[in-house]
């Protein structure tokens, strides 16, 4: 079996874009929790787990991962968002609950 490889503008979308759309959804919600900005260390970390994670989940979650970004590997951003929006919203909240949970326990 012919193994695919992802495109520039998958892995940019997968292991840039991604990630920073958590950073900041995640470093919103948490200064809105806070009423403050996060210090830098706080915001260094935050960063390092947004990238670590989407690191991960790509060979943790082969399937899910290979559906959005190599079977559909041709389509333009605006279209994996039309098709695969389930998958874009539970990112978007799940980086509002884990921002909510570090806000809270801050």
């Amino acid at each position: 079996m012919e193994k695919r490889k992802l495109t520039f503008k998958n892995r940019l979308i997968a292991f840039v874009i991604m990630p920073c759309w958590a950073v900041i959804i995640g470093s919103l919600t948490q200064s809105l929790i806070n009423r403050s900005w996060l210090s830098l260390d706080e915001f260094l970390i935050y960063v390092l787990f947004c990238f670590g994670f989407y690191f991960l989940y790509s060979h943790f979650y082969k399937k899910e991962f290979s559906d959005v970004f190599l079977t559909s590997r041709a389509a333009s951003l605006a279209e994996k968002l039309s098709v695969h929006r389930g998958y874009f919203i539970f990112h978007t909240i799940i980086w509002i609950v884990v921002a909510t949970i570090m806000g809270l326990t801050n």
